[in-house]
Parts: C-alpha cells; structure tokens; sequence
C-alpha cells in the first residue's frame, strides 16, 4: 500500500505519472484529498482503483469553509464524495472534531449511512494549518464529554474497519502506522512535519530499514512526552513536537557524534567514536 497526502495531492503536476508507478510495482494507492481536482483525475481514478479519503469537517458550508479557509470547498468535497462512490471507490471520510462542528455529528452519520460510506475517522483538533493560531477551535470539556457520548451511541449502528472514537490528546498523525516519506525521500515523524525543514533520516542516504528503526525511535519519545503534557496544557501543537525533536535528535535519530566521512560501501569502523557502521556516517545526513 501506498498513501497520497500532502497537503493536497492532486494539486501535484506530475500526479498521473505517481499512479502509473505505484501500479506498475504493484502497490495500492490511498489517497488523502479534498476533492478540488477528483473530476480532473476520474479517468485515471477508473484505471487504477485507488483508495479515498476526504477530508470533511462540517455538514455545512460555513463551518467546513471556516475550518478550510477556502469559499466554496464543501460543495467540492460532497460533489467528489458522491461521485466516488457512483464509480465504485473505497470511499472514506476523515472529520476533524472542532467547536464549530462537533453538534454537525449527527448529521454525518446520516450522510454516511446514506451514501453507503465505508470509514470514518473521527480526528481531534491538531494545532496546524488554519487552526495553529486559534485556539477557539479547541473542545472544552463538556463539549468533549458529549461528543464522546454521541460516538458510543454510534459505535454499533455504523460498521467502519477504521472507525475512531477515541479523542486522546495524542496526535492521530503520530499513532498512524503507516511510514511517512516526503517528495525528498525523508521519513518523516507523522504527515505534517515536512514542512519544519528538520534535519530527518533519507532513503537517500541509509536504508529504508535504518530510517524507520531511528524515525521510531524518536517518535516514541515525542508520544511519551505528550502523554506527560496532556493533563497541564489543554492545547499540545506541532511546535511541541518540532522542539522535542530537535532537542532529542542527537540522542535518538543522529547518535554517532563524528562528522568523519565513511567508505559507503564498504563496513567499517570510524576511528573517532569507535562505532561500527553500514553505509556512512548518520551524523551527517
């Protein structure tokens, strides 16, 4: 399996070509949109039989509009929704619970049922994007309390493989299992972290084995952090990750302090820090 995020996806100018490889080595490609392009792409959707998921988060125009900062982006993504599943697609929906939409899930659920929908994810609130400055966003705890009773009112009405109701403070993004590779072959701590330019392991430059043994590494420490935090501060964003990471990298992702370049191909020792190394130096990714 293969996920298409971003950002948006679609808006990539070479996306064609990107579901023609992942084809051709026999991957099945998800993709994460918020359907602005689907009608663009639907011949090759109709080829290739992707996976969706669309990011809905209102049943209205002014609450989804508000949240994406884009007039008109709830008509788009309902109109690319039904259209996914006219044409048969694994048609998901991931919905970000907010203070301007969590009284809209009923009216989800209604919608799902009707369109024969086939998962939702119910996400909470990440600090980024259109929400890092507002915090008016953020659930309180009564509000939280209901949309959490709503949710097990729902749990066995609705069959969903991905279905979520759990709203822990842990970021979803860092709980997901999949592996997170930018367009610069970085493994990434979780989808959003790519924009942060932060000095990440490369498939470019180490195994992919290598890369996700030290990516692992550092966001376990990042999601222990957060579980400490998340009784003090009501509000936990990406900067709290960024400067855990960069605090920690030396320790988790680059832990062999030499900058002494080493043969590439060849197993060897470096004289200075005595450790045995494959490839090259990870110091100086």
């Amino acid at each position: 399996k293969i996920a298409f995020n971003g950002g948006e996806p679609l808006e990539h100018s070479n996306f064609s070509n990107l579901l023609k490889i992942a084809n051709k080595y026999g991957y099945q490609p998800f993709i994460v949109t918020n359907g602005q392009n689907f009608k663009k792409y639907l011949q090759i959707f109709n080829k290739y039989k992707p996976k969706f998921w669309f990011g809905l988060d209102g049943m209205q125009n002014k609450s989804h509009d508000y949240l994406r900062n884009k007039k008109n982006s709830f008509n788009e993504v309902i109109n690319a929704i039904k259209k996914s599943k006219e044409n048969g697609f694994f048609t998901a929906i991931n919905f970000v619970v907010t203070k301007q939409n969590y009284k809209e899930l009923p009216s989800l659920f209604e919608f799902a049922s009707k369109y024969k929908i086939n998962a939702i994810q119910i996400i909470k609130l990440v600090h980024d994007g259109n929400a890092y400055n507002n915090n008016d966003m953020d659930l309180n705890q009564k509000e939280e309390k209901w949309v959490k009773s709503f949710l097990l009112t729902v749990k066995y009405k609705f069959s969903s493989p991905y279905f979520n109701e759990n709203l822990a403070s842990t970021c979803s993004h860092l709980l997901q299992k999949h592996i997170s590779i930018d367009w610069n072959g970085k493994i990434n701590i979780c989808t959003l972290s790519s924009q942060f330019n932060l000095k990440l392991p490369s498939i470019n430059k180490m195994s992919l084995k290598n890369a996700i043994i030290k990516i692992n590494k550092i966001n376990k420490h990042i999601i222990t952090q957060r579980k400490k935090e998340q009784y003090k501060n009501q509000v936990i964003d990406c900067d709290f990750c960024i400067e855990n990471f960069k605090k920690n990298s030396e320790k988790y992702v680059y832990n062999i302090k030499c900058n002494e370049k080493i043969n590439k191909l060849n197993k060897t020792t470096c004289n200075k820090c005595k450790y045995k190394l494959r490839n090259q130096c990870y110091f100086n990714l």
